[in-house]
This record gives C-alpha cells, sequence and structure tokens, in this order.
C-alpha cells in the first residue's frame, strides 16, 4: 500500500507484527540509541519509543533494520522504482520492452513533488507573508498620503540622471565589501569561498532579501548554495553567514552610539550603550556557559562551543580586526554615500555630514522585520530624521523612496545566477 503519513505506515507495521512499543520513558540520550543499536543487531522490529524524555513527541526506530520489513513496506511501489532506477541505466530498454515499462512514465509524474497550499506545517505562512506586504505598503501609503503624493513624486520624476548613475556605482564597492567580509570570515573558520563566488551570492542574497518578507531569505539561500556535501555542511556556512551579518550589525549600532553622542540625545545614547552592552555580556556569558564541564558535553554545549571558536577565528587577531573593521565601514559609508546620492538627485539640501548622521539611523530601521525591503518604515523614519537635522520631511520621504528602488535596481545582476543554476539542472535532468 501506499502510506500518506508516517503514522499510517507506523499503524500498518503494528497490525502486520513488524513493531513493537515501548511505553516506558527513555532518554533520548545514548538510551534510546543503544536500545535501537541491540533491536537492530537481533534483526528484531520496528520500535516505538512512545515516551522520550524532554520531548512532548514519540520516536520511531529500526523501520528499515530488515531487508524483508523494507521490502513489506515499499511493497506496492519497489517493483516500479526498481524499473526507473533500470531505465535510468538504460534508457534503450523502453524500446526493447514496452509493455514491461508502459507504467513507467506514471511513475515518474507520481515522483514529482507534491505542491499543497493546506499542509499543517504550512499553517500561515501566506498571511505572515501578506501581512508584511500590506503593512510596508501601508505605512508608504499613509506617508505619501500625509505629504501629498504630487510632493513626493514630483522631485523624483525630476531626478537628476547623473546623481543616480553615481548612486548605482556605489552598489558595486557595497557588494564587494560585504562578499570580501564574507569570504573573509568563511576562510578564517576553514571554508574555502573564494571572493569571486562571495560577490556573486551576495547579489542573489541582496536581491531575495529586498522582495522577500523577514530580511533573511536571501541570507538562507546562499546557505543553501554554498552547502557541498559533508565537509561543507549546513552547519558551519551558517554560522559563516551569522557570524559575518553579527559583525555589520555592530558596527552599525556603534555608529548610531556615535550619532546620539553627537546630537546630544543622552536617552538614546544610553539606550543604545545598554543594549550593546547586553549583547555583549549575553555572548560572553553564553560562551562561558558552554566552556562548563557539564554543558560541553551536551548537544547545546557543542553547539556554544562551536559558535565560540568560529567568533574567536573570525574576529581575533590584529589582522582580523583590520579587515572586519574595512570591509564593515566600507559597506556602510557605500549605503551612506547611494543615499546621499539619491538625495542629491532630487535636490536636496542634504550636506555629507548629515548624511553620514542620518542614514545610519534610516538603515537601523529598515533592519526591523516587519515589512518587505524596508518600504513604509524606511519612508516614515527619514521624515523624522530629516525633519531633525531641519531638512523638509518631504525630501526624506522622496530620498527613500527613490533609494529603495535604486537598491532593487543594483541587485538584479542577482537574477543571473539563479537563471543560471536552473538552466543547468533542466539541462542535467535530460542527460542520458
Amino acid at each position: 500500500m501506499t502510506y500518506r503519513s508516517l503514522r499510517q505506515c507506523v499503524d500498518d507495521l503494528e497490525r502486520h507484527g513488524h513493531l513493537v512499543r515501548i511505553p516506558t520513558p527513555i532518554d533520548p540520550e545514548l538510551e534510546m540509541a543503544e536500545v535501537q543499536r541491540r533491536v537492530y543487531a537481533a534483526g528484531g522490529p520496528a520500535v516505538l519509543f512512545e515516551h522520550v524524555v524532554g520531548s512532548p513527541f514519540p520516536a520511531v526506530g529500526n523501520l528499515f533494520g530488515t531487508i524483508e520489513r523494507g521490502r513489506f513496506i515499499l511493497r506496492d511501489t519497489l517493483h516500479r522504482v526498481r524499473q526507473a532506477i533500470e531505465l535510468r541505466v538504460d534508457p534503450r530498454a523502453a524500446l526493447r520492452h514496452p509493455l514491461r515499462y508502459a507504467a513507467a512514465p506514471l511513475t515518474g509524474l507520481a515522483s514529482l513533488p507534491l505542491r499543497v497550499d493546506d499542509a499543517p506545517a504550512r499553517a500561515h505562512p501566506g498571511l505572515v507573508t501578506a501581512l508584511r506586504w500590506v503593512l510596508g505598503l501601508g505605512l508608504l501609503g499613509l506617508t505619501l498620503a500625509w505629504l501629498d503624493l504630487g510632493q513626493v513624486t514630483r522631485p523624483i520624476r525630476r531626478a537628476d540622471p547623473i546623481w543616480i548613475l553615481a548612486a548605482l556605482s556605489c552598489s558595486v564597492p557595497l557588494m564587494l565589501a560585504m562578499a570580501w567580509r564574507w569570504s573573509f570570515t568563511a576562510q578564517r573558520m576553514g571554508i574555502e569561498l573564494p571572493l569571486r563566488v562571495a560577490w556573486r551570492e551576495y547579489y542573489v542574497s541582496v536581491l531575495l532579501n529586498s522582495v522577500l518578507p523577514g530580511g533573511v531569505a536571501g541570507d538562507v539561500v546562499r546557505v543553501a548554495r554554498q552547502v557541498e556535501g559533508p565537509e561543507r555542511g549546513v552547519g558551519p556556512v551558517a554560522r559563516s553567514v551569522v557570524v559575518e551579518r553579527a559583525v555589520g550589525q555592530l558596527l552599525l549600532w556603534a555608529t548610531l552610539l556615535v550619532g546620539a553622542a553627537w546630537w546630544g540625545l543622552e536617552g538614546t545614547f544610553m539606550a543604545v550603550v545598554v543594549a550593546l552592552g547586553a549583547v555583549g555580556l549575553g555572548v560572553a556569558l553564553l560562551l562561558l556557559l558552554g566552556r562548563h564541564p557539564r554543558v560541553a558535553e551536551r548537544g547545546l554545549g557543542r553547539a556554544i562551543g562551536r559558535l565560540g571558536r568560529d567568533l574567536r577565528a573570525a574576529l581575533w587577531g590584529p589582522k582580523a580586526v583590520a579587515v572586519q573593521l574595512l570591509t564593515s565601514a566600507g559597506g556602510l559609508l557605500a549605503l551612506v554615500a547611494m543615499y546621499f546620492c539619491c538625495a542629491a538627485a532630487i535636490g536636496s539640501s542634504m550636506t555629507v555630514t548629515e548624511a553620514l548622521l542620518v542614514v545610519p539611523w534610516i538603515l537601523a530601521a529598515t533592519t526591523v522585520p516587519l515589512t518587505v525591503g524596508g518600504w513604509g518604515v524606511r519612508e516614515l523614519s527619514a521624515m523624522a530624521l530629516f525633519e531633525l537635522v531641519s531638512i523638509a520631511p518631504v525630501e526624506g520621504a522622496a530620498s527613500s523612496v527613490l533609494f529603495g528602488a535604486v537598491s532593487l535596481v543594483a541587485a538584479l545582476p542577482g537574477v543571473v545566477p539563479l537563471l543560471r543554476v536552473n538552466h543547468t539542472k533542466k539541462r542535467r535532468s535530460v542527460t542520458p
């Protein structure tokens, strides 16, 4: 039979005497694995552990512990899978034995991933995405309605193309600085990541972060695209991305600290100091906890230990500090220059000094994962901050809208690697 769920498979095995239940509580640390090992060595049945200590879920093991049970589970599909493998090895067999392989096309169609919109694991992802889009567009619409749409769009329509090209050109050193930071961080952690590969993948990441909710979808994709077997698994690559992004955010918040001190915002200054101090203290306590003997032997302790080693590798030493500061500061300055060019394009009176003070705060506001691509939040924060330096709020809104559009256009080269991968996969799929 064809099972629609693991529960259905477990029930079927139990009905036919291929599974036993263990109702007593069992420790997942070594004890459960030892039971599984002994049952497998004896050629025993599948085992359902009903009460796993520390988990609300049961666990099943030894499903395919014997060839006979594997054949029983796959009894209705094993011959079709065998035929598909035979055709993959020798496609001409379909011409020699057409009747034998007549159902092979149906097997291929049935093996394709099933796309559903109402699976339990996808409870409300569409609703969350829609809410982020609605919130972003709503905030942007509120901004435009408050200022009058014409006031915002008029300077954008008359924007100086030279300054727009200058803003686009700033995206090149921006991507290069961030790619260098990621490549350097990964290589310090023992992951071979050439700069040209990191540069290419950063375009993909920024593009997806600009059009998908959450602001981290692109980072997830660049992790997935760099995983190459067990020697470069998800964990090391993901940690390199986390450390690289954290370094950039740390420098951004340090810049906010300087800005708050410059403006004399004592309350904001203290809030940023407390936030940075709390984060630093939390990381330090976490690393110390991971070194405790009782914690270090457990899964959490091992994870903390790996994170500590990665942080030391990426940040420890004069060269590491210099490269991290240079790339992070270079990326932040490129973003500020990009925004300044957009402001100059619409005829804003913003000076370079004001841009250095204001733009980091606008960028920090867009990191809050409430909207898609920072739309709405960026425009509202720009209005408030422009007024703080005695510049018309409408200039802030217009500059931010243009900056968002230019940022999206600057990330469009990321489409090329995505299309290239899809084309390669299609070409491989038809290769005999």
